[in-house]
């Protein structure tokens, strides 16, 4: 989420007695970075006993902050330069744990005249993102982080949910980082200076610590996050697409995850708030078809992925067509239930001759109604439970003779105890598991009226596009403030009560 360095100012609360909220404060924030038992998986991998005996040396070498691996033995053995190779980028890229370790690999030989066997074979020069030093503090942030991610998975009740919230926490909490993914080792003069420059954003930690990622690390962390439940998850890639994503075992199934695709942008800002599920828990056929959040990814459609025994495998076509499909925002799990939200198709067309006739700042017009669902999956149902009405204008047409506003829905979902929040373009909303009611607990009080009115501060102008729960400990809820869908986030909390 965009980090902006801005004026800690509070406003007025409004306070809802039907939502039980005693009262809550309105914050814009020079956000900080995101702040564990795991458990094992076996690996998906079928690697032989001497492929494992190499692994194991490159991890504990790795482990130790080695300047360099001997692997003379195994060379001596029989074992390929390029098998060799191979196994190192596979330790580096198969083991979150290793997140210091950049992907930047060369190695040093020695044979002496006339003689098959090698002198020496030593992996050298290996680049590390940190000092060993340094290791026991940045381990410890990725812990408090994985644990906070763990807290929300805790309440999924099947392999399958836990996909979906690790999905969902991670798209919620990460940015795609456009400038890292520019860079590239391969034709940098620096070879080993780029590697460690990219590693920073292709870890476990770079997506769940600071926020900010690309593919690898999205990929990393859905793994790390399954794999410490004990659910087995393999990272894939391609190199046509340049891309990585996830393949995971659910109820002895294989299924595709592609947290990046997932991971919507427009006019390349994060939408904060926003979650796609295209690509969550899909088959080989499927996934081969679908693109990112965006719908026109420069990589295209998902493409010769890599062969180490991963491809053939998602065969099961049980979640192709799930309920999650369509769906922008992050689905949550509240009193016992998922919840999600959809655009409902009844949602009224704007109606220029009925508008000049209407009273100005009429939104009849313009409103789009955005459904809450809960969903069981003991009847594989949806419920309808409420129904939400907004619309997202740009800001300053409200009251112009030419209006302008986004087509859709801009709402977002976060569970806070026995609540759903949710956001509208004017205000912060709470539905109520236990009574089934909504209200509105915190809106932008200068939109209010149906007539012209003097714009608010520069710092508060512009619509809620989306929210945040990052952790119900903080009692904060976070929300992006800006004018336009395509604009970058302004990022706020607001101040809540206690989760009931």
């Amino acid at each position: 989420m965009v980090r902006l360095q801005g004026l800690r100012r509070a406003v007025a609360a409004v306070v809802a007695a039907a939502c039980a909220f005693a009262s809550v404060t309105f914050t814009q924030v020079a956000a900080t970075a995101y702040d564990t038992n795991t458990g094992t998986a076996a690996s998906a991998i079928n690697y032989t006993s001497k492929e494992k005996e190499v692994i194991e040396v490159f991890k504990t070498a790795l482990k130790n902050f080695a300047s360099e691996i001997d692997v003379t033995k195994y060379a001596n053995d029989g074992m390929t330069a390029e098998k060799l190779t191979s196994l190192y980028i596979d330790t580096v890229y198969d083991d979150p744990d290793l997140f210091y370790v950049a992907k930047f690999n060369h190695y040093k030989t020695e044979k002496y005249e006339g003689f098959s066997y090698y002198n020496y074979f030593k992996f050298d020069n290996v680049a590390y993102t940190i000092n060993q030093s340094e290791y026991s503090a940045y381990k410890a942030r990725l812990d408090t982080a994985v644990a906070k991610a763990r807290t929300y998975m805790s309440a999924a009740s099947s392999q399958a949910e836990l996909a979906l919230l690790a999905h969902d926490y991670i798209i919620a909490n990460c940015k795609y980082d456009l400038p890292a993914a520019s860079i590239n080792p391969n034709t940098a003069s620096d070879k080993k200076a780029a590697a460690k420059q990219a590693a920073q954003y292709a870890t476990v930690y770079s997506a769940l610590v600071q926020g900010s990622a690309i593919c690898e690390g999205y990929a990393a962390a859905f793994k790390y996050l399954m794999n410490s439940f004990g659910v087995q998850c393999e990272i894939v890639s391609s190199a046509v697409m340049n891309h990585a994503w996830d393949i995971v075992k659910i109820d002895g199934n294989w299924y595709h995850v592609d947290v990046t695709f997932d991971d919507p942008m427009l006019n390349r800002h994060d939408q904060f708030g926003r979650v796609s599920h295209d690509n969550l828990l899909l088959s080989d056929t499927a996934i081969s078809t679908t693109k990112d959040a965006s719908g026109a990814s420069s990589t295209g459609v998902h493409r010769d992925w890599d062969a180490r025994n991963l491809q053939g495998l998602a065969t099961s076509k049980t979640y192709d067509n799930a309920f999650w499909k369509g769906s922008n925002s992050a689905i949550v799990k509240a009193n016992g239930y998922l919840y999600f939200a959809k655009v409902d198709p009844a949602s009224p067309a704007f109606n220029p001759a009925a508008y000049s006739a209407a009273p100005n700042y009429n939104e009849n017009f313009y409103n789009f109604y955005t459904n809450l669902y809960r969903y069981d999956w003991t009847t594989n149902a949806p419920t309808k439970v409420a129904t939400i009405t907004s619309t997202w204008f740009a800001f300053g047409t409200e009251n112009a003779a030419s209006k302008s506003w986004t087509s859709g829905s801009f709402l977002s979902l976060a569970s806070y105890g026995k609540y759903v929040l949710y956001n509208t373009a004017k205000g912060l909303g709470a539905y109520n598991t236990a009574t089934g009611s909504t209200s509105i607990i915190k809106d932008l009080s200068w939109y209010s009226g149906t007539t012209n009115l003097a714009p608010p501060p520069a710092q508060y102008q512009g619509y809620f596009y989306g929210l945040v729960v990052k952790d119900v400990n903080e009692q904060k809820v976070w929300l992006t403030l800006k004018k336009a869908a395509n604009d970058a986030d302004a990022v706020y909390y607001v101040s809540l009560p206690k989760a009931p």
